[in-house]
């Protein structure tokens, strides 16, 4: 009898230790190590899956969450979750206010409750998560407006923690990013693989090179793409461009949408054979939301850029385009973005300049001579093909522009036709972007 009691001490013993374990203790309360993951407060109609919440537990022992409420700050309405709520360590729980139409999106997703009625407000609200006696464990905020992430708003994605141990300051728009297409309810976030995803903006022409505004899209996604009847949009839903039904996207190929093809054509003749246009409407120089829909209207890809820091500031009217630095990277983080060489590169890789690498980009070996010249020069590449070359005054306006045959090193220009002054030779390949200086003079 004496060793059943002491087993009987013992287990308690350990059940309270596990208990303490799971707790951190803030002010007078002891806080379980559980934080609020994923918020879905605005769903794109084509991506209906209601609001709801997602619990993480990081800590290392199960949480009983039983008896706790959920309820909008404020309001007298709550939620009381059902008896022996447990999530795993290192597990997560989905808090649904319509289980019919998240189940409808996510059948597969088991570890949601619901339905709660607590509705999230589309423009910023405060929910509560509250013990069975009113103590506050959980005060969780968002608002729609910068500095939050802008395409958890109708957008597609959903607010996602980057701060998966902070259970204390849940309302501090720093540590939210926009989540992946639909989100990921009931798991781990992991980064998105989107396979179609927007490669290039240029969303604010230099004055000397006015290309228009054009996007470029990227299919990685291992097929062939019949892109007939899609739509690009802006953040606003009144003018659409839709794509012409004989629109193909090759896989590992580029599309270009241009906004005016005279434009394009000017700063960027023969590039991008593969383009399409024109779209009504402008890619705002101060931020804007780009969305890609599919042939049904469903929402496929949306990202959000802005000219504000901690975004480039180049591609804001200073000639170079907004380019992504690699592929399967998130769309939302400024860091993933850098500024084109020269006036970017439609149709094909990204420059060098947006090297997610971090290391100098190599170049070849290139002469120009005689230089200074009258005029007549000869350019002589060593190793490699040069893809594309322009001369440009010193303000970036193009003056002349070539592509070289394949194989070819070395040609022969002319220049005469312009007055004496010091031009821009700029020469981009696979890879690479290089740009020569050249003086021309006259007797």
């Amino acid at each position: 009898m004496y060793k059943t009691v002491f087993f009987i001490l013992f287990c308690l013993f350990l059940t309270t230790q596990t208990q303490i374990f799971a707790h951190k203790t803030v002010g007078n309360i002891q806080l379980p190590e559980l934080t609020c993951s994923e918020i879905n407060y605005n769903s794109h109609p084509s991506k209906a899956s209601g609001n709801w919440l997602e619990l993480h537990n990081f800590g290392t022992t199960a949480i009983n969450i039983g008896g706790y409420r959920l309820q909008e700050e404020g309001s007298a309405a709550f939620f009381t979750l059902p008896v022996n709520t447990t999530i795993p360590s290192g597990g997560y729980l989905v808090l649904s206010d319509n289980l019919a139409q998240f189940q409808g999106i996510f059948p597969a997703v088991s570890n949601v409750i619901g339905s709660t009625g607590i509705a999230l407000g589309n423009n910023g609200d405060t929910i509560l998560l509250l013990d069975g006696t009113g103590a506050q464990i959980l005060r969780i905020g968002y608002l729609d407006n910068l500095p939050w992430p802008q395409c958890a708003d109708g957008a597609g994605r959903t607010l996602e923690n980057t701060s998966l141990t902070n259970n204390t300051n849940l309302i501090d728009p720093s540590i939210w990013r926009d989540g992946c297409m639909g989100g990921s309810p009931g798991a781990a976030f992991s980064p998105c693989t989107e396979p179609i995803f927007f490669n290039e903006i240029n969303y604010n022409s230099s004055a000397f090179a006015e290309a228009g505004d054009w996007v470029e899209i990227w299919n990685r996604s291992g097929q062939d793409l019949n892109m007939g009847g899609w739509q690009l949009r802006d953040g606003n839903d009144t003018l659409r461009f839709t794509f012409p039904n004989t629109t193909q996207l090759k896989k590992d190929s580029f599309l270009v949408v241009y906004s005016d093809l005279f434009l394009f054509n000017d700063v960027h003749p023969g590039a991008a054979p593969n383009k399409v246009g024109p779209f009504q409407f402008g890619l705002s120089g101060n931020g804007e939301i780009v969305r890609l829909f599919d042939q049904n209207e469903d929402l496929v890809l949306s990202m959000f850029y802005n000219d504000a820091l901690p975004w480039p500031s180049a591609p804001d009217g200073e000639g170079p385009t907004l380019e992504l630095r690699a592929a399967f990277t998130d769309l939302n983080t400024p860091a993933n973005w850098a500024a084109s060489c020269g006036y970017g590169t439609p149709g094909r890789q990204n420059s060098p300049c947006s090297s997610a690498t971090g290391e100098p980009a190599w170049t070849p070996e290139i002469s120009v001579a005689p230089n200074p010249n009258m005029g007549a020069f000869r350019v002589n590449v060593a190793e490699t093909q040069v893809v594309q070359w322009q001369l440009t005054d010193i303000n970036g306006r193009v003056l002349q522009h070539g592509y070289p045959t394949d194989g070819q090193y070395q040609w022969e220009m002319d220049a005469s036709h312009l007055p004496a002054g010091i031009y821009c030779l700029n020469l981009s390949g696979t890879g690479w972007f290089l740009t020569k200086k050249v003086v021309l003079y006259s007797y």
